[in-house]
């Protein structure tokens, strides 16, 4: 699937030197994309700012003045091993052919549109 010429937002469960989400951001940028998008709940303002000059923008909910590690902002921040990720995204992508089987477009090739319905109006 092309980016170019799309927004590419880059989700991260913190940044606290940045560095790999530089490489992401360099890497997704030789796929000329038209915007590039970093969102992440935490960082060091430094590492924002330098995050700042290198995307298009950059959504960071807390920027704490004594930033010592990621791990301090989670109750629980278990280590993933490759498997648990491989799982995680194998689950993801059942999930998707599941959604598209039930909205009768699982033909090669199509798109899958889904209906959302505002947060206030779903049931309990």
């Amino acid at each position: 699937m092309s980016i170019a010429g799309k927004t590419a937002i880059i989700v991260d469960d913190g940044a606290a030197t940045g560095t790999t989400l530089k490489i992401a951001i360099r890497a997704i940028k030789r796929r000329s994309p038209r915007e590039i998008i970093v969102a992440v709940p935490v960082s060091p303002q430094e590492t924002v700012a330098e995050l700042a000059c290198e995307a298009d923008r950059v959504v960071c909910l807390s920027q704490p003045g004594q930033f010592r590690a990621l791990s301090y902002h989670y109750m629980r921040f278990p280590q993933l091993s490759d498997s648990d990720v491989v799982a995680v995204i194998g689950e993801a992508g059942r999930s998707q052919t599941d959604r598209q089987h039930l909205s009768g477009q699982h033909a090669a090739g199509s798109k899958v549109a889904t209906k959302t319905m505002p947060r206030n109006n779903r049931e309990k």
